[in-house]
């Protein structure tokens, strides 16, 4: 493809020519994060894993806090 919009160059006008590749690169600029929002999560399907592990592990943290502040902020140790 980057023959083809290379070639035509030297048949269009420079305006058109780089209106046409500045509209290609706008609608790529639309295309994938549209993409990466419908098929993301088939690219990285660890990051749910991920997120319920961290998720886990601040829930741990901050059950820890609150026993602390229901001791009466004294470390039991």
């Amino acid at each position: 493809m980057v023959d083809w919009i290379g070639g035509l160059l030297e048949r269009m006008p420079a305006t058109p020519f780089w209106l046409l590749h500045a509209g290609l690169a706008g609608i790529a600029g639309i295309i994938f994060p549209i993409g990466g929002r419908l098929f993301g999560h088939l690219l990285a399907p660890g990051e749910d894993e991920d997120r319920a592990q961290k998720q886990a592990l601040i829930s741990a943290a901050d059950k820890a806090l609150m026993d602390q502040a229901v001791r009466g902020g004294r470390a039991v140790g």
